[in-house]
């Protein structure tokens, strides 16, 4: 349910009177150069104030369709500008982490645009989100900043990792029948060599495999490039968990795939 000016103001009422918030929001309307609806800007009264009530999400709990609010932390590859061909609109793409999973985000607002220009957004920089798009792409969910949501930088509420430490949910192996995201975790009980190949656009790419077994089953993990890269340190008998893989079949098998949404955690023995 989308909240009114009203229901806002409700959540501050024993702390100012209404006239004093609608003043508020008129002042912060100057300060984002009436950029931002009077909703966005009741929004974020009420968060300086403590107040809000917003559910903040993990990456790995994004609904395609729905609005999300989050905190994240820009990770490689570095971000970057470009332009759509069809109407050569000018946007940009930022990768982001957190504790449950990886995302990518797509800036379209001037204003946003304009912080990677100038090199004000670069990995390692922490993020918070507010009132974001949830789009489903080819590749996965898209999280979308247009003009009226909100981007902070570097927020000084942004949350220790404890605060992350909600069970994710990690599937029996045996128990993987369908095409789409999952998390699993287990021992590694083979590996391939590292291998380069070409890309039909001249490109190259790394990609290695290996076996996850569980207790329940084994299946074959695919990893591509970086995560190829990383895995050339593992070992046989290592812990490993995969965060938002994805599952699909090939040569009537199941496997794992990376991708960019995907988070690969090793040594996590004791961890379900």
């Amino acid at each position: 349910m989308k909240l009114t000016i009203d229901d806002y103001y409700n959540l501050v009422s024993d702390l100012m009177l209404k006239k004093e918030f609608e003043d508020r929001i008129s002042s912060y309307n100057e300060r984002y150069d009436e950029l931002l609806s009077e909703e966005v800007l009741a929004f974020l009264i009420v968060d300086e104030l403590g107040r809000n009530i917003t559910n903040f999400s993990k990456l790995s709990g994004l609904k395609p369709g729905a609005r999300a609010s989050l905190f994240a932390m820009v990770v490689s590859p570095e971000p970057k500008l470009f332009s759509t061909k069809k109407d050569n609109r000018h946007g940009a793409e930022i990768y982001l982490s957190d504790p449950t999973g990886n995302c990518r985000l797509l800036l379209w607002d001037t204003r946003h645009v304009e912080l990677v220009e100038n090199k004000k957004i670069k990995v390692g920089l922490k993020l918070k989100i507010l009132n974001a798009k949830v789009n489903k792409s080819n590749y996965g969910l898209d999280l979308v900043l247009d003009r009226y949501e909100s981007l902070s930088l570097d927020p000084p509420d942004y949350p220790d990792d404890e605060e992350y430490n909600e069970a994710i949910e990690i599937l029996d192996i045996a128990s993987i029948e369908d095409d789409g995201p999952v998390n699993v975790a287990g021992t590694i009980a083979w590996k391939s060599p590292i291998r380069t190949f070409n890309r039909k656009n001249n490109s190259t790419g790394q990609v290695l495999n290996l076996e996850l077994y569980d207790g329940t089953g084994s299946i074959r993990i695919t990893l591509w490039d970086d995560f190829a890269k990383a895995a050339e340190e593992y070992t046989i008998g290592d812990q490993l968990k995969i965060i938002n893989g994805y599952s699909k079949l090939h040569d009537s098998k199941r496997e794992i795939h990376t991708n960019y949404r995907t988070k690969v955690i090793l040594n996590t023995e004791g961890e379900k």
